[in-house]
């Protein structure tokens, strides 16, 4: 009876059938194998470089309100210390701030392409001379520069948006740990002096600190109170500002060998 069943039965499951591997593990194994290297190919893809990190950070910086902390400091053999400090609020995608000067104390106002700057009360004499009586403030257009690296170290110290612009402009960084990354570059052409600096970028991916030195000249922008409101700016009355003498309109420091 039961040679008479298994002589009925197919010969593939027969008593004497091979059995057959199952490849599945392996199939499944390979699956796995191969998702892992197309995970770790995108990873590389789309990680982006130390340069279009920093870029990224100062076009997502440039779309929010934020205040400033900002202090330059330049010392050399042949010249007194000098420091300033400025404290400001900036709105780049309205195109208006306002930075508040120490020592020697004085606002000024970014309304668009203007430049305002209320007099300091210890305006030294020769240059109140060249202001016409009864003007509080004085107005200049934001002055164009030889290239932007020039730009960045010339405005950095009271237009930190202009900064950010600038920085767009930094082609040779590297990223010297998560999240800070440093650059250096010439400032311009026929100039024979470089610049260096360093970014930190917060984990939103926003400039949160970034600091400029040229030889003995140093500026340290801080980045905060992102998306802060004030009150929008207007400017002064045109009675009270008069145009900006060229002695106020040159730089307030000159750039010096360190």
């Amino acid at each position: 009876m039961v040679h008479l069943f298994h002589k009925h039965l197919p010969a593939e499951v027969g008593p004497m059938a091979k059995v057959k591997r199952r490849r599945w593990p392996i199939l499944v194994s390979s699956l796995v194998a191969l998702a892992a290297v197309a995970l770790v190919a995108a990873q590389l893809v789309t990680v982006p470089s130390a340069q279009a990190t920093v870029v990224a950070a100062a076009e997502l910086t440039a779309t929010e309100s934020f205040r400033s902390h900002v202090v330059t400091t330049q010392e050399t053999p042949d010249s007194p210390p000098f420091e300033r400090v400025v404290d400001g609020f900036f709105n780049p995608a309205t195109r208006y701030g306002r930075a508040q000067v120490q020592e020697p104390k004085y606002e000024m106002l970014f309304i668009g392409d203007t430049i305002y700057s209320r007099l300091p009360a210890d305006l030294p004499k020769e240059i109140l001379a060249q202001i016409p009586a009864g003007k509080q403030w004085v107005a200049a257009e934001k002055q164009e520069t030889r290239g932007p690296l020039l730009a960045l170290v010339k405005q950095s110290f009271q237009d930190p948006a202009a900064a950010l612009q600038q920085l767009k402009s930094a082609n040779d960084v590297v990223e010297t740990s998560p999240g800070h990354y440093a650059f250096k570059l010439i400032i311009a052409e026929g100039i024979d002096q470089s610049l260096t600096g360093t970014v930190e970028v917060d984990d939103q991916g926003r400039v949160r600190k970034l600091e400029i030195t040229v030889g003995a000249l140093r500026t340290v922008l801080e980045f905060r109170d992102y998306g802060t409101q004030e009150p929008e700016l207007t400017a002064p009355p045109e009675a009270e500002t008069a145009a900006m003498p060229a002695a106020l309109s040159a730089p307030i420091y000159q750039l010096r060998a360190g």
